[in-house]
């Protein structure tokens, strides 16, 4: 990720990609962010408008108009360079990672980021996307699951299909079929299957040429994705504020003061307190728009 996002206020929502092969990486990320600008002026969300760019940090809500329109259109060039085409011809200039930025009616939802898991092995991860491709996908599985042992991110597994469905209803029913001994690696940890075909279908359901993809199943992969991620969000920062205001309270006194070493663990709980805060702003409202429960936006039938 770019350095400004480093900075603990501006961290996006990471959701992880898992494949074993990079190219499938490289096609849904491509697939996420075209979906997102071609549908640039009317996607939404449980009826709520939703913008999805790939504005700067600075860049969320600028005054002037003139200004504005230069960001949009700055925003659409750096996503016109997420080709899916050039994706699917297993081209390594596909990038392996997309910071989308969320408004939704002018509330601030946050950023996230696709990312490939080989980066860190999901470690930085608040949610992950299993690509199942076939049933030689479980060793990788497996994998996956080992490595994030402890954290138990909550996976979204986007189960590749040849047929067209009306909704991932089966998709859960079919991955178990494949893989009799997951449901119990799965225990005590949050996840769902949706059907996925990087190339879609065309009207009389026959998988489309890869010369004229219109993915199968991308907006459920992305929603359902970004639903896990800023929840696991909301839970972990929310008990990171919990814990520095604790530590807040306690080296706060005067009696404090003389301890060089208890006045920097001040300065560092009052430092992570303020990312903590600002990040569980984007992650609630982000949360709540999943979920249809945003408040103060307008629905998108009566957007201006």
């Amino acid at each position: 990720m770019d350095s400004i996002y480093e900075r603990d206020e501006n961290k996006p929502h990471s959701i992880a990609i898992c494949t074993p092969m990079e190219y499938h990486t490289r096609v849904l990320i491509s697939q996420i962010v075209y979906w997102a600008k071609f549908n640039l002026n009317n996607l939404s969300r449980n009826g709520v408008a939703v913008e999805i760019s790939m504005k700067d940090v600075g860049d969320e809500f600028i005054a002037d108009e003139n200004v504005r329109t230069k960001k949009i259109i700055d925003s659409i060039q750096t996503m016109s360079q997420y080709n899916p085409m050039e994706a699917l011809k297993q081209s390594k200039s596909a990038p392996l990672e997309a910071v989308l930025l969320l408004i939704a009616n002018d509330m601030y939802c946050g950023r996230v980021c696709f990312h490939d898991y080989g980066a860190d092995n999901g470690k930085s991860s608040d949610a992950a996307i299993i690509i199942v491709e076939s049933t030689d996908s479980y060793d990788f599985i497996l994998r996956v699951l080992e490595d994030d042992s402890e954290k138990k991110l909550p996976i979204v597994f986007a189960l590749r299909n040849k047929q067209v469905y009306a909704n991932s209803d089966g998709a859960e029913k079919k991955l178990f079929e494949y893989f009799p001994n997951l449901k119990d690696k799965l225990k005590g940890r949050e996840y769902l299957t949706v059907w996925y075909n990087p190339l879609g279908f065309d009207e009389s359901g026959k998988e489309r040429n890869v010369k004229d993809p219109s993915p199968f199943g991308i907006e459920e992969v992305f929603w359902k994705s970004v639903e896990f991620a800023s929840s696991s969000r909301v839970k972990k920062d929310s008990a990171s504020l919990e814990r520095c205001q604790k530590i807040i309270e306690l080296r706060n006194g005067r009696r404090q003061q003389s301890s060089i070493r208890r006045q920097l663990s001040l300065v560092r709980a009052r430092k992570e307190y303020s990312g903590c805060a600002v990040r569980l702003y984007s992650s609630e409202n982000l949360y709540a728009l999943c979920k249809g429960t945003i408040s103060n936006a307008k629905p998108a039938d009566t957007q201006e």
